[in-house]
């Protein structure tokens, strides 16, 4: 799945991606891996709670991600306190 940065937060060290249809993904930045706003990056949606090769499409480099499944985010679901926004598998291929 195709994700453009969207932001970077913590001083720098976490990422949050967002897909064409409104997944968001927020994982750690590898060290030694530099990311930047607009940026696309092609990573496997449905690889959670491990490590994977993703692949910075805008600079051809290889980064190693971990995407935690509490940290995947379907966002066209309503937020509010106590609820859920995990994505379902259909939605994470891309549904």
């Amino acid at each position: 799945m195709l994700v453009t940065v969207q932001s970077i937060r913590a001083e720098g060290t976490s990422c949050e991606a967002r897909s064409e249809n409104d997944i968001l993904f927020v994982f750690p930045i590898p060290s030694g891996s530099t990311l930047r706003l607009g940026q696309v990056i092609e990573l496997d949606p449905l690889a959670l709670n491990q490590e994977q090769v993703a692949r910075n499409l805008t600079t051809k480099q290889q980064l190693n991600v971990l995407l935690k499944d509490n940290n995947v985010h379907d966002l066209r679901l309503p937020s509010g306190h106590g609820t859920n926004r995990t994505p379902s598998t259909e939605r994470l291929r891309g549904a």
